[in-house]
């Protein structure tokens, strides 16, 4: 495969920066080679359950291995990436409209350049993200599909206030973890990744204390159209100028708000976003403000989590361009969690969950009370993505209990179990998209069992993650005037990952 790389462009409200990456050409006959690697992985895959029990203790002491030592890069330069392949197969489809089972290959791979220079950092990475085995009902998006592109390309100035605290000003394209991830953050189990273009500043103290601010441009990921995603086509990802996206972060020290060792967040965002000649969108000008109580875990003690956010400001109901009508956005979110390490074999960790999102009282109102995820991340509190993922932080309320097992270094386990009901019966089950707006078929939408097998085979460099989730349909996800009326759903994963 040849490619060629021209001209992509990065905008920002300091300096602009202009760098595309196309594909010339195309591997030949990319289908049977994917065909093969879905066989070898296969293989693999049988492989590794087998040796299993015999070879995890032996693993755990091998010495990982990185590209920086096989390349000897300067002290200046780290090379570093990795290389994941997923199947993923669902049985019984729960979207509106949708029918039969599913199936998907995800690959991903990144490549990530680092060059520190005195108090510089100047990094490159390229994220290539996709898919095989997609058929025309297979529900592919932005976030399944992404092939070679930058990810990001940003420079970043270390310079030290003063003796208790360090700060940092970053300027391009780059990732953003804030907090719990919930409303912003970095992917990791879905294979294409959030990017934003901008300016990021943080200062950290020794304390404990943080404070940041940033403002971007969020990267629109593409190809946008269907066939496109399907062929796995080339097109560079862009930012554009009518959507911005900023906020700003505050960690208090630990003393500083309340005992029990706990860590206090407050935070802000704010989205402004208004239609292009190619892209509807539903004009959301909205503002988020909120935080986050946690203790984090350790053994024989208790840990727990409460985070809550509101939005307010302006929002339309759909993306479609007849739809012109400015609604009021109020709406809320909130997360409490109470766990338990055990000091025991295993160590198996005890944890009690509640998840609620605000929905859409009333769709005729003239307001929207849906709460807006923004750029969070959702596989971490509702199970799996993928052509999974029926679940999402909007017009939900979702209690539940997971179990955390750790049989060695190497290996870990979880077992969870959810119930959901709808928090508004006239608004959308919006991961499906299935709506009564009469609000006539109730509240519950089923239960959902999930379990997930990691093992590290080689610590920091092969792992291989298997998981599987079950959805016991029932209340409105059969009775809704749109509800899919197939059984339940069930959906199975087996991801092999290389890092280098």
């Amino acid at each position: 495969m040849a490619y060629h790389i021209a001209v992509f462009f990065v905008e920002t409200t300091i300096a602009p920066v202009k760098f595309i990456l196309n594909i010339r050409t195309c591997m030949h006959n990319i289908g049977n080679a994917l065909t093969l690697a879905r066989g070898i992985s296969t293989i693999v895959m049988l492989t590794l359950i087998n040796s299993f029990s015999v070879q995890s203790n032996a693993h755990a002491d091998t010495k990982s291995w990185s590209l920086d030592n096989v390349l000897e890069t300067p002290k200046w330069l780290s090379i570093s990436g990795s290389s994941r392949i997923r199947y993923e197969t669902l049985d019984e489809q729960f979207r509106a409209g949708g029918n039969g089972d599913d199936q998907i290959m995800v690959f991903r791979t990144n490549l990530l350049a680092l060059v520190t220079w005195e108090q510089w950092n100047f990094a490159f990475e390229l994220l290539d993200s996709r898919q095989a085995h997609a058929d025309d009902s297979t529900k592919i998006s932005s976030g399944d599909v992404n092939p070679l592109d930058v990810l990001q390309l940003y420079a970043k100035w270390n310079y030290f206030s003063d003796e208790n605290s360090n700060s940092s000003l970053k300027l391009g394209r780059f990732t953003i973890d804030v907090g719990s991830r919930r409303l912003v953050g970095r992917n990791k189990f879905r294979n294409a990744i959030n990017a934003f273009t901008g300016v990021d500043w943080q200062k950290d103290f020794a304390s404990g204390e943080e404070i940041r601010a940033f403002y971007t441009l969020p990267v629109q990921r593409l190809p946008g159209e269907f066939e496109r995603r399907k062929r796995n086509r080339t097109e560079g990802d862009k930012q554009d100028t009518e959507v911005s996206f900023w906020g700003a972060y505050y960690k208090l020290p630990r003393s500083a708000l309340l005992s029990w060792q706990s860590n206090t967040e407050i935070f802000y965002f704010g989205l402004n976003e208004n239609d292009t000649h190619n892209r509807p969108t539903r004009n959301r000008d909205i503002h988020t403000i909120g935080g986050r109580v946690f203790k984090s875990k350790a053994k024989r003690q208790f840990d727990y989590q409460f985070e809550g956010a509101y939005q307010f400001g302006e929002s339309r109901a759909s993306t479609a361009a007849s739809d012109r009508e400015d609604l009021d956005h109020r709406a809320f979110f909130a997360r409490a969690e109470l766990g338990y390490s055990f000091d025991a074999m295993w160590s198996p960790r005890f944890v009690g969950q509640i998840d609620y999102a605000s929905g859409d009282d009333n769709p005729n109102d003239g307001d929207n009370n849906r709460f807006d995820t923004l750029f969070g991340l959702r596989r971490f509190d509702f199970g799996p993505v993928g052509i999974y993922g029926p679940f999402s932080r909007a017009n939900i309320v979702s209690p539940g209990v997971r179990l955390l097992l750790k049989p060695n270094p190497v290996v870990s386990m979880l077992l969870a179990h959810r119930a959901y009901w709808l928090a508004s019966d006239r608004d959308a089950w919006v991961a499906a998209g299935v709506r009564d707006p009469q609000g006539d078929s109730g509240t519950y939408l089923g239960q959902q069992l999930e379990g997930k097998l990691r093992w590290d085979i080689v610590p920091n460099n092969i792992s291989w993650e298997f998981g599987a989730a079950y959805y016991f349909k029932s209340g409105f996800a059969q009775d809704a005037p749109n509800a899919n009326d197939e059984g339940d759903s069930n959906f199975v994963y087996s991801q092999l990952t290389f890092s280098f």
